[in-house]
C-alpha cells in the first residue's frame, strides 16, 4: 500500500503536534514542523536547531 500525505491539519493541537515531531518517520517530522498551528517560537527553535 502506497503511502499519502495528507494536508496539514491546522486545527492539531500544539501537544499533538510535539508528539508527531518525535515520530521516526521523518515525513510525520516534516508534516508536523510545517503545520501553521505549530507555535512560533517552537518553529524557531526548530529552525535554530537546523542551524538557519
Amino acid at each position: 500500500m502506497a503511502h499519502t500525505s495528507t494536508p496539514p491539519q491546522p486545527s492539531a493541537t500544539a501537544e499533538l503536534l510535539e508528539r508527531l515531531l518525535k515520530d521516526p518517520d521523518p515525513k510525520v517530522v516534516d508534516a508536523a514542523a510545517g503545520n501553521p498551528a505549530l507555535p512560533p517560537a517552537r518553529m524557531e527553535r526548530i529552525l535554530a536547531q537546523a542551524g538557519l
